[in-house]
């Protein structure tokens, strides 16, 4: 983390109290003091840009048809393991020869402050799709 701003010692209390709010309350940088000032930390745009990337793929698993959502919510607002809870009845369905319709992601451009949902798009589940879901949940148990 670099160094955003820093106050100087010698300061008064209410400095340093506007110090944390503007920085940490407001901007949502790390404060941490030293035995010579005040500082205010956060990331450059690049390590931002790298640690969102890796907390998305983290989130997400990629196929065909797009990234996954690893925990999706459901309607009633349910928590579901996308893999373990979903996959086995979205592949019965297309082993009846139904559409199966689900949300998938592109990759998000951290760059630019989007909500996620810009990012989706309504798919329609092939067998290949599921082939690469079942890849995933072994992929996933590997060790290593």
């Amino acid at each position: 983390m670099e160094i955003k701003t820093k106050l100087l010692k010698p300061y008064s209390e209410d400095e340093r109290l506007k110090f944390i709010v503007e920085n940490n309350h407001k901007l949502g940088y790390f404060i941490k003091e030293t035995d010579e000032e005040l500082q205010a930390l956060g990331y450059s745009a690049q390590e931002l840009k790298r640690k969102n990337t890796e907390q998305f793929k983290k989130d997400f698993f990629e196929t065909s048809l797009g990234y996954v959502r690893r925990k999706v919510t459901m309607s009633n607002g349910d928590i579901k393991d996308f893999l373990s809870d979903l996959l086995p009845t979205i592949a019965m369905g297309i082993n009846m020869g139904q559409d199966i319709q689900i949300i998938t992601y592109n990759m998000p451009d951290f760059d630019e402050l989007k909500s996620i949902e810009e990012y989706q798009n309504n798919v329609i589940v092939t067998p290949e799709f599921i082939r690469e879901c079942f890849m995933q949940l072994s992929n996933d148990f590997k060790l290593k």
